[in-house]
């Protein structure tokens, strides 16, 4: 086998297939996700804006590392155990002290569950899985319209995201990008209510904004 047919060979197996589905099939995909999974996903959104030139005419094309499938609640008293191991050994306290204090409560540090409640979502609710008979844990409908229906995925890591005319394609030059910051709508924030150093980061996109996802190791394009 000469170099170039390895290098070819190495190049092909890299590769993932790409498969092309309607946002239908996409549904039933999520539908049949068993427990918390990784994914890829590219979304393109309108970025919420305030009044100005560029509102309604920007896209927002971002690509992220999620989750789907997650336990909320969960996740949340997760990341606090570890701050709260974290507090104490930045105060010198080491994890024998804390499970010989919290042997008291017959635990120990690891297992404690503090007792983070998910709030009631303003407007979505998760949607009953048609396969099950359960509610799903990755798919939400709109409260006043269960046709209108959303992915809700756990934000790991996300790529800086590229802002395009809307009319055009043409992507925003630096300056342009600049003054269109000035308008950007004031983001709320969970960190608080979750009680965390850093905030987990929960979206809810509509499956109309998902163009693509990445799988099992296969790239699914939605059209």
């Amino acid at each position: 086998m000469t170099e170039v047919t390895k290098t070819q060979t190495k190049t092909q197996v890299k590769v993932k297939p790409t498969i092309f589905i309607s946002q239908d099939t996409l549904l039933t995909m999520l539908y049949h996700v068993k427990g918390a999974t990784f994914a890829q996903i590219k979304t393109v959104t309108e970025p919420s804006l305030k009044k100005s030139l560029f509102k309604g005419n920007i896209l927002k094309e971002s690509n992220s590392n999620v989750m789907l499938g997650f336990n909320y609640e969960n996740i949340v008293n997760n990341a606090r155990v570890k701050d709260s191991i974290k507090d104490a050994k930045d105060v010198g306290v080491d994890i024998e002290t804390l499970n010989a204090l919290m042997a008291v409560f017959n635990t120990s540090v690891e297992e404690f569950v503090p007792d983070f409640e998910q709030k009631e979502h303003g407007w979505a609710r998760h949607g009953e899985n048609p396969y099950t008979g359960k509610l799903s844990r990755i798919v939400m409908e709109h409260r006043d319209d269960k046709t209108r229906k959303y992915v809700q995925v756990w934000i790991l890591n996300t790529q800086k995201p590229v802002y395009k005319y809307k009319d055009t394609g043409k992507i925003l030059d630096s300056n342009e990008l600049e003054e269109m910051k000035t308008f950007f709508s004031k983001k709320g924030s969970n960190k608080e209510h979750q009680g965390l150093k850093k905030e987990i980061f929960i979206r809810d996109y509509s499956i109309k904004n998902i163009k693509q996802i990445n799988m099992n190791k296969i790239n699914f394009c939605i059209h």
